[in-house]
């Protein structure tokens, strides 16, 4: 009985290995999603036919886009307003979260019969859209961007660069928290982006992440999915 549990471990260990090399040598995309709290991924799997995120710059929502099969009509539709976390990557490098998202369209097709999700991210709160009167005196760029994301409810993160700039004064009349920190970005040349429930503030195009850590070059090229398309048509004939 010890050789036969001895054996079954070995067996394991070396399966494992074995898919953990398989993994390494031709890693797969991943990804896991729930819904309220709830991992569905082992539902959507069989069923996925697309899987789409758009990461939006500065103050426009990201979206998520599912496409997923309904050929035996047994998928629930989930309610509007249902709260989808994702999380992305690869097989041999592991998942990333990619934040909290709201359903806000639900629309099915056929035949044959397909079940299309749209969703956008759950971080732009409505209050962003909110206009407000209220004035900064003697304050810095960090100071501004800090009391607008707690306002709102979200942490913050500003890189050193911007955050010490000075603003004699700043007066918000009768506008959002959106349009303010898009005049900010222009003035300041910045970019502001809520992403995973933190409001971002760094220099446009400075190559760095938010806490000053340069961000890695990529080179894409056709096989990484570029494309284009060609149409010549003539109306006279």
């Amino acid at each position: 009985m010890i050789d036969s549990t001895i054996a079954d471990v070995v067996g394991y260990v070396q399966n494992t290995t074995e898919r953990i090399m398989r993994d390494a040598a031709h890693p797969i995309p991943a990804f896991r999603i729930t819904v309220d709290g709830k991992d569905i991924a082992h539902i959507l799997s069989p069923r996925l036919i697309s899987l789409e995120l758009t990461d939006n710059r500065g103050l426009e929502a990201d979206q998520l886009s599912l496409t997923l099969s309904d050929h035996d009509g047994l998928l629930a539709m989930p309610a509007k307003g249902a709260l989808l976390r994702l999380w992305l990557g690869w097989s041999d490098t592991g998942l990333v979260d990619k934040g909290s998202y709201t359903f806000d369209e639900i629309e099915h097709s056929g035949a044959p019969d397909i079940l299309s999700l749209r969703a956008r991210s759950a971080d732009l709160r409505k209050s962003f859209k909110i206009k407000r009167e209220r004035s900064w005196s003697n304050k810095t760029l960090g100071d501004v961007i800090r009391d607008i994301a707690m306002g709102n409810g979200l942490k913050s993160a500003i890189a050193q660069k911007l955050a010490g700039l000075p603003l004699l004064q700043l007066d918000q009349a009768n506008e959002s928290d959106a349009n303010l920190i898009s005049r900010l970005g222009e003035e300041f040349d910045a970019v502001a982006s809520v992403k995973a429930g933190c409001l971002l503030c760094l220099p446009a195009g400075g190559g760095r992440s938010v806490t000053g850590i340069a961000l890695p070059h990529i080179t894409l090229t056709r096989e990484d999915g570029d494309q284009h398309r060609y149409l010549q048509a003539d109306r006279d004939s």
